[in-house]
């Protein structure tokens, strides 16, 4: 962790959200669209992204700022992207965005928002409307999470794994191998490698991360990605520990209304009373396909080299 050497320290006294609920989980797990499910629940806002949450953390981890800064800005910019959200600032209406507003049970009460004019008996209605569970979704934190535990001690945190077989198989055919460092429209700032840019997570890999490629890099990613969660979650106190509920992205699809009692008690709210036009939009409940898994594993092991198969195995087997 950096230290700070200038004697000057941040600090935000009075924060606004003390409610804070993350859905966190490995790229293509499905955050976004257990995201719109949670935002079905009441006293939760609509799920919002983004990228600043993930990236604090981990320039935090990698010692490249103070903890006293890291603080103060998750805590401002949480706070922040609540007083917009209560005001109807920013909101997303585009279309095809799981995180728009055309994808919640309660988009009037946002466009309302949008509408009422500012004064100070809409800022003392901020105020008074702090218990609301403020939600986002992240991508790969829950290695650098702890600062969370730190901003919001009260903090919620859903954690969504996935198959690996089906990780590894959507990493590929979105190309995410190759996204991780091509900077045009990748947002998440890398670290300077050896021979160039590579994700913070391979910090600790750097050499291995660029003499391999395609599906071999990907199986690595995976399965460092998957070592660094559980290290993280290992590490956390036992109360810290009933702060996070673990859930698998087959049990959503599976099982919907036992994981929606889960997330009722974790968060203890209920699910608003049309929840169920989400599940239908979002075909839930509904049957996996155990072939469609055999025949991706086929794909992928048809691409992976030996040593990169042995891991791949080990992964699945833990899982």
């Amino acid at each position: 962790m950096k230290q700070n050497n200038n004697n000057i320290n941040f600090v935000r006294n009075n924060i606004l959200v003390k409610n804070l609920v993350l859905i966190d989980g490995i790229g293509r797990a499905g955050k976004f669209f257990l995201g719109k499910i949670v935002s079905g629940f009441e006293n939760i806002e609509h799920f919002q992204y983004a990228s600043i949450f993930e990236q604090i953390p981990y320039f935090l981890k990698l010692g490249s700022i103070t903890e006293d800064a890291a603080i103060t800005l998750l805590q401002s910019h949480v706070d922040e992207y609540y007083f917009y959200m209560q005001l109807g600032r920013n909101l997303n209406l585009r279309l095809d965005d799981a995180t728009s507003l055309h994808n919640s049970l309660e988009k009037e009460k946002y466009i309302k928002r949008s509408q009422t004019p500012y004064s100070e008996e809409l800022k003392k209605g901020v105020i008074e409307n702090t218990q609301k569970n403020m939600l986002f979704v992240l991508h790969e934190t829950m290695p650098n999470i702890s600062i969370y535990f730190k901003t919001h001690p009260e903090i919620k945190i859903i954690h969504l794994i996935r198959h690996p077989i089906d990780l590894i198989y959507s990493w590929y055919k979105q190309k995410m191998h190759e996204r991780v460092t091509n900077e045009s429209f990748n947002f998440w700032p890398n670290i300077m490698g050896n021979d160039g840019p590579i994700p913070w997570f391979a910090n600790d890999w750097k050499d291995e991360f660029e003499t391999i490629s395609g599906m071999d890099l990907i199986i690595k990613c995976i399965s460092h990605l998957i070592m660094l969660e559980k290290k993280s979650k290992y590490s956390f106190s036992n109360t810290q520990k009933k702060q996070v509920l673990t859930i698998k992205y087959e049990d959503i699809v599976e099982n919907t209304h036992i994981i929606i009692k889960n997330i009722s008690q974790f968060l203890n709210c209920s699910p608003l009373k049309n929840i169920d036009k989400i599940l239908k939009q979002e075909n839930c409940p509904n049957q996996l396909s155990i072939n469609e898994r055999d025949d991706k594993k086929n794909f992928i092991l048809s691409k992976a080299s030996p040593k990169y198969v042995s891991i791949l195995n080990h992964i699945i087997d833990d899982y």
